[in-house]
């Protein structure tokens, strides 16, 4: 099966942590484009096989109310990656106004001892802080 548009943000393993750290716990943030959610073994498709994001969904945490804040990629994931509505991050669109000094959750995690990473369609290093 393709999916267009699947991008993975890894927030990667704790560093100087054991995997099975409560305090610490290892997060994967898979983020898609243009994917009907519905489209999951997991949440009951009767056609579609996802087997490995089945097995991620059982070991981990799906958000089944989630709401996106632009019909448009980029907007929508600083929005996510920020904490931010478009009305204070000022995206509307593939260009706009960005303050590397808004909050980054990549930054954040960061500064709490993770170490990140992004993978695949991810459009947002205009807006990323300078670290």
């Amino acid at each position: 099966m393709v999916l267009c548009g699947l991008r993975a943000v890894l927030y990667g393993a704790r560093m100087n942590s054991k995997p099975s750290d409560p305090q610490r716990p290892n997060l994967l943030l898979i983020q898609c484009d243009q994917w009907n959610a519905r489209c999951l073994s997991a949440l009951g498709h009767p056609n579609v096989k996802t087997p490995n994001i089945d097995r991620l969904a059982a070991e981990g945490t799906i958000f089944t109310n989630a709401y996106c804040q632009n019909p448009i990629c980029m907007p929508s994931r600083i929005s996510m990656h920020s904490g931010q509505y478009l009305s204070t991050n000022h995206q509307f669109g593939f260009t706009g106004f960005c303050d590397r000094r808004m909050p980054w959750l990549p930054l954040h995690m960061q500064q709490n001892g993770y170490a990140t990473g992004a993978f695949g369609k991810y459009h947002t290093l205009a807006c990323t802080p300078e670290h």
